[in-house]
């Protein structure tokens, strides 16, 4: 009798763990807003590299009442990453390879 309770609950908790990583499966993890550091451990118009899920971003904080961006950290043109390059005087993210300047859109 013990064992077939047993067997009842492990097959309870199977279906159970199966419904929910079915319900998770269909959740977009990219759509989502994700703190990835603190404002004031972020130098101000400096790029800085942030990771997430496996992604490298290269977040900005502007100075003066310009928001803070963040991009893919990586330069369409040569793949070169965004973090190591300036914030231009316009608030434009360039790329230290060869100048390419993006805004906070892209």
């Amino acid at each position: 009798m013990f064992c077939v309770t047993s067997l009842s609950v492990a097959v309870q908790a199977q279906k159970l763990a199966t419904a929910s990583a079915l319900h998770y499966a269909g959740f977009d993890w990219a759509s989502q807003w994700y703190p990835v550091a603190w404002a004031r451990d972020l130098p101000i118009n400096k790029p800085t590299r942030v990771t997430l899920f496996d992604d490298d971003y290269a977040v900005v904080l502007r100075s003066g009442d310009q928001p803070p961006f963040a991009l893919r950290d990586v330069c369409p043109h040569r793949l070169a990453a965004l973090s190591e390059g300036r914030l231009t005087e316009q608030g434009y993210l360039q790329c230290a390879y060869h100048g390419w300047s993006f805004d906070d859109h892209g």
